[in-house]
């Protein structure tokens, strides 16, 4: 399958990228860092960092038997900033939790997808035209 991969950040829209991916389903992943629910209520959004996309199969034998499709979208995956954040986010005063999320569904022609970042992590949407 082939995706198209536009970033848009605070409206503004970034060099689109194609990846050809193999399995079922596209997913992209990333770190995540949930703020106490008081900080998000007085402003403070989720942080985030997408890493990687990739092919998914449904079957977890496919999984491990079918040739795998990964793209970093980041030039360091080793960012020591989010390492800290995983090693000692759950030490921090306002911080509910640092984690890593996936999302990922059914590749279309048909429909166009926007990810969105939430107070829980990343959801999928079809784009209304």
């Amino acid at each position: 399958m082939q995706l198209e991969l536009t970033p848009v950040y605070a409206g503004k829209r970034g060099m689109p990228r194609t990846f050809i991916l193999n399995g079922d389903q596209w997913a992209l992943e990333g770190n995540i860092l949930k703020w106490d629910d008081w900080l998000n209520f007085a402003g403070l959004h989720t942080m985030y960092k997408l890493t990687r996309v990739r092919g998914r199969y449904e079957s977890y034998l496919d999984e491990g038997n079918q040739t795998p499709s990964v793209y970093s979208l980041v030039e360091r995956e080793d960012d020591p900033r989010w390492r800290w954040l995983y090693k000692y986010g759950h030490r921090l005063r306002f911080v509910s939790a640092v984690y890593g999320n996936t999302v990922y569904t059914y590749p279309s022609e048909k429909y166009t997808y926007e990810i969105y970042v939430t107070t829980s992590g990343f959801i999928a949407r079809v784009r209304e035209e």
